[in-house]
């Protein structure tokens, strides 16, 4: 009989059982995570197909296609199985289906992986999106695999205002990092990899263009990315730079917010009373834009900014917890019941509704093996050991850290959700190199159960 089917179906069923471990948070809960407001949105602009000012539409697409109406876990079922795929790839080409479930069994229990996968959020595909990046760049990869990789870079992209920006800072940094490097070694391997990287940058300026063309094809504007200004202009308010600011120009300058200096909210987005609800801004941010341009080009201001955004991006580094639980809004309430019915009982009886979600348990292993993989990394950079593909993706793994909680706390704010959506990957080093052995223990273990369980049954037959 050839292996080469029985080998493929071996795969697939691994990448299924993967995709059910990744589920395991959403299964216990007894429905799908949801995300407040933010979840709310999605689903009735999946249904509605409306180009929402402050969030791209594809997410809502992929849950409108996924979800056809019938059930909205499909969409985590869908996310599992993505994710599944791409992590599989770092197990390919030797048989390691056991490292591959163990790795992912860990990353679900213990670094919050399956949180990021559970709920009807856009976070996970930050993840997916770097990986995707690793393995274009550092791997060998098949024509097919390559096929399957650069639409989900495009895909990656395009559902989240900060993952273009995550992708081409970490590009970029990655490549300045390599030209010291190739100065003193002068190989050529290091050229080949700067390519790749020019290829994948093409890839996500693609992602860019053609989610602006989506958003203008479905009656907004050619925009990619929604609503940046607005997000960073909430958070220099609340680094205090904007009222300083206000108080200082408004006596010279024409700014209509000026009748509003004194009553600006901390929660600038989201405040019922803010001057954003009350003048439209999400539609119109043009005079947002306008002060964070003089802002940006005061050098009293620039340096506080800079010296602001240092400081958040440091508090975002460390602040990875997953404490977004806080039970179900109405707005999910309602998306769910107008556009599934049938589902808004298992919603309301779910453990996140009831408020017995509780899995602040988590948190202590996700802080102790966060830490314990980053001193486990830096000593893995100077060890003759290691090889320079694995030193690379570990350089690239910070370097991706340091991009996303830079940008994401600058332009929203310092909030553990941005962070925990990429945090697990600090792991990932560890996985790739102590595979083999993980795969032996693992076999060994097996066996050695599989031999114990036959003895018993063989001696139960001869006592009966």
């Amino acid at each position: 009989m050839d292996k080469k089917p029985q080998n493929r179906l071996t795969k697939l069923l691994f990448i299924f059982l993967g995709a059910v471990v990744l589920m395991w948070l959403a299964i216990y809960n007894g429905y799908p995570l949801v995300f407040n407001h933010d979840s709310g949105v999605y689903l009735e602009n999946a249904f509605d197909v409306y180009v929402s000012p402050d969030r791209p539409v594809m997410y809502s697409l992929f849950i409108k296609l996924v979800s056809r109406g019938y059930s909205f876990w499909l969409i985590p079922i869908a996310q599992a199985l993505l994710l599944s795929c791409v992590l599989s790839l770092f197990f390919e080409g030797r048989t390691k289906s056991s490292a591959f479930i163990f790795s992912i069994s860990f990353l679900s229990l213990f670094m919050g992986l399956s949180f990021e996968v559970s709920w009807l959020m856009p976070d996970v595909f930050a993840g997916v999106l770097l990986c995707c990046l690793i393995l274009l760049l550092f791997f060998k990869l098949r024509w097919y695999h390559k096929l399957f990789l650069y639409p989900m870079v495009i895909f990656c992209t395009t559902v989240h205002n900060s993952n273009s920006y995550i992708a081409i800072g970490t590009l970029f940094l990655s490549a300045l990092f390599l030209i010291p490097i190739y100065l003193k070694n002068r190989s050529t391997s290091y050229i080949s990899l700067w390519k790749r990287m020019v290829g994948i940058l093409a890839t996500v300026i693609f992602a860019i263009f053609l989610n602006a063309g989506i958003h203008k094809s479905l009656g907004g504007n050619f925009e990619s990315s929604r609503g940046g200004s607005v997000f960073l202009f909430s958070n220099l308010i609340e680094m205090g730079i904007v009222d300083e600011f206000l108080d200082q120009r408004c006596t010279d300058h024409k700014y209509s917010l000026c009748v509003y200096k004194d009553s600006l909210p901390n929660n600038f987005l989201w405040d019922g009373n803010s001057p954003i609800n009350k003048t439209d801004g999400w539609k119109h941010p043009e005079e947002y834009q306008l002060i964070i341009k003089d802002i940006l080009l005061t050098p009293e201001y620039t340096l506080k900014v800079g010296y602001q955004s240092v400081i958040y991006t440091l508090k975002q580094l460390i602040n990875f917890d997953v404490v977004d639980i806080a039970g179900v809004g109405e707005r999910v309430k309602k998306a769910v019941f107008m556009h599934i019915p049938r589902e808004h009982y298992p919603l309301m009886t779910s453990r996140e509704a009831q408020h017995r979600l509780d899995i602040s348990w988590l948190n202590y292993f996700n802080i102790f093996f966060f830490f314990a993989a980053v001193l486990f990394n830096i000593s893995i950079l100077s060890s003759k050991a290691v090889s320079q593909q694995i030193k690379m993706i570990t350089v690239f793994i910070f370097l991706s850290l340091i991009v996303n909680a830079s940008i994401c706390s600058v332009f929203s704010g310092v909030h553990p959700r941005y962070q925990g959506r990429i945090a697990w990957l600090i792991i990932l080093p560890f996985f790739l190199i102590f595979q083999n052995q993980i795969q032996t223990i693992l076999t060994k273990f097996c066996h050695y159960g599989i031999n114990n369980f036959n003895a018993l049954i063989k001696r139960g037959k001869n006592n009966f």
